[in-house]
């Protein structure tokens, strides 16, 4: 079985949609001027969308739809395991924060990276701040 990603397909043309729709129910593709391809295995295709637009119908019939929200502060923290950045971290966490070569060199300078830890432990020293105004049992444990 092959498996292929398709993110933000949302952002695609409706003829990649229609596409991907022939992919998934005929195993086939046909291209111009090359004919139909058959596929070999039977793929398994991974949609990612930021629901700009509605997918159609029949490609929605044809996939498990599972629809993730955004983490609560709690849950980021349960996922990650700790309540801020450290230096330890920089390393794993480079790759995901920097998108491009100019924001991993930006980051890789120690001032860069200095910047982002303090503003990582304010945004957090703030969120604290706000669940314990609102009375959330949970923030003030962990902020104990």
């Amino acid at each position: 079985m092959r498996l292929c990603i398709v993110d933000e397909i949302d952002k695609v043309d409706q003829e990649i949609e229609a596409l991907l729709l022939e992919v998934l129910s005929a195993f086939q593709i046909t291209v111009p001027k090359l004919g139909t391809i058959h596929a070999t295995t039977i793929p398994f295709v991974v949609l990612s969308s930021n629901e700009e637009r509605r997918l159609g119908d029949p490609l929605r019939r044809r996939c498990l739809y599972l629809r993730f929200e955004y983490p609560t502060v709690e849950r980021e923290r349960e996922i990650l395991g700790c309540g801020e950045i450290s230096h330890e971290q920089r390393d794993l966490l480079l790759p995901l924060l920097a998108k491009t070569e100019a924001d991993r060199k930006r980051l890789l300078l120690r001032s860069g990276f200095e910047s982002l830890i303090a503003e990582s432990k304010r945004y957090r020293d703030e969120l604290m701040c706000f669940a314990e105004e609102m009375g959330s049992p949970a923030a003030m444990e962990a902020t104990a």
